[in-house]
């Protein structure tokens, strides 16, 4: 595919453009641009939403039944450690993501519960939405509203701002499990950048959580790539461009999650590379650990939904995304669950930058411990992260000549992989 250069109207800003026709975007919605807090985040969202285009995608509801939203967060590439830095940025973003996700199926949810209401019964076109959970709002506004209550004082309920603080709650809950589509990254030549993700809920996505959770069987896809054979196959370039979490299939097509991780080596030393790959496998662990926690605390919060109000106040956990991803990660650190294993192990030198020490790592439903044992440990553990093992090691002296370690140049795109 020709690539051109795209210069945005910023002085300084320079980044890589896919040279496809990107068609009409839709216009950037208030949310959107509430949370593009800097030029790179709008440059790097102004990237993403021209893919989508040239997917034939839109922002919201799509017509093959998927939503499909954007996260963006800053990040520096001055940090002395920038694979991390550029590693929470991504997920920031994504938790952002999964956020603006909530907001577009909470109209979905409302519109059924309301049909709901109406007709006595959860419609059966309610989007691939749960009918327990339509059906638990439903009762939750009849119950706000009063014994034998009119029309009128059922949409009191449904009109107030506690009902939609509930909804999103609900919504914020579902989406947990979402795919990663794509990721788009800038970066100035002072090192300042950010990242705009690109997430899409899907009904393998639904099937993945209800999977993790214990109520139903490991969904199958034949669609999705396999793991084994696609982590082989990728470049150290392709490796360096994809963070977090995606959805792929085993041999017996069962869906699975593969987790990117990546640290850099400070130092020339063997043991310097040694430390790096271990932390590299510490950041997908916990990629792996915080996709699966956010099933658990979803979980968590909707199973204590007793009332309207008390939705609401489950919802601010959600609100404020730094905290809640510094609490999901705290909680995630302490569960143990078997099933995680590294599949590919790589090393390259970025341009301009330290060398850089990388693994990809595989987990499945069926590999995992049982999701009782999970929720359990989740409730228990308050943030024990233990021990730090090697990653405070100092460097021998030794020199490790002959690497052979292959040059990367960072792009702006993302490693997109297939989806269902």
């Amino acid at each position: 595919m020709n690539k051109l250069i795209f210069v945005a109207t910023l002085s300084t800003l320079t980044v890589l453009g896919i040279s496809q026709d990107p068609g009409s975007a839709p216009a950037t919605t208030a949310a959107e641009q509430s949370m593009d807090t800097t030029s790179e985040a709008k440059t790097a969202r102004k990237l993403a939403r021209e893919w989508l285009s040239s997917k034939s995608w839109m922002m919201g509801e799509n017509s093959d039944g998927a939503f499909v939203a954007i996260g963006t967060a800053p990040f520096s590439g001055k940090s002395s450690n920038s694979s991390l830095a550029r590693s929470n940025a991504y997920q920031l973003a994504a938790l952002k993501a999964k956020n603006e996700l909530a907001e577009f199926i909470s109209k979905q949810i409302s519109t059924s519960v309301a049909a709901s209401l109406k007709e006595g019964t959860v419609p059966q076109d309610a989007n691939g939405l749960k009918k327990d959970v339509i059906q638990n709002l439903v009762e939750a506004v009849r119950s706000k509203a009063g014994d034998g209550a009119n029309v009128a004082s059922a949409n009191n309920v449904l009109n107030s701002s506690e009902f939609a603080s509930a909804v999103r709650t609900v919504a914020r809950a579902e989406v947990c499990g979402t795919s990663i589509s794509n990721s788009f990254e800038t970066i100035t030549p002072a090192g300042d950048g950010a990242f705009a993700v690109v997430v899409r809920f899907t009904a393998t996505s639904r099937q993945m959580a209800a999977a993790a959770m214990g109520k139903a069987e490991a969904p199958k896809n034949e669609n999705l790539a396999e793991a084994y054979s696609w982590a082989k196959e990728q470049t150290e370039s392709q490796l360096a461009q994809t963070y977090g979490a995606k959805l792929f299939r085993t041999a017996t097509n069962e869906v699975c999650v593969l987790a990117f991780g990546q640290a850099d080596v400070n130092g020339s030393s063997d043991n310097a590379f040694d430390i790096a790959a271990e932390k590299a496998k510490t950041a997908a662990d916990g990629e792996i650990r915080q996709f699966v926690g956010e099933f658990v605390d979803s979980e968590a919060i909707l199973s204590r939904r007793s009332s309207i109000k008390g939705m609401a106040q489950s919802g601010s956990e959600y609100q404020d995304v730094e905290g809640y991803q510094k609490s999901l990660q705290a909680k995630a650190k302490g569960l143990q669950f078997q099933g995680i294993k590294p599949i590919r192990e790589w090393e390259a030198k970025p341009a301009g930058a330290k060398p850089v020490a990388g693994v990809v790592m595989m987990w499945s439903v069926s590999g995992a411990d049982s999701a009782n044992a999970l929720r359990k440990q989740m409730e228990q553990v308050g943030g024990s992260q233990g021990g730090t093992g090697r990653r405070d090691a100092a460097p021998t002296a030794t020199p490790a000549d002959g690497r052979g370690l292959p040059g990367i140049k960072r792009g702006n795109t993302g490693n997109a992989v297939p989806e269902p």
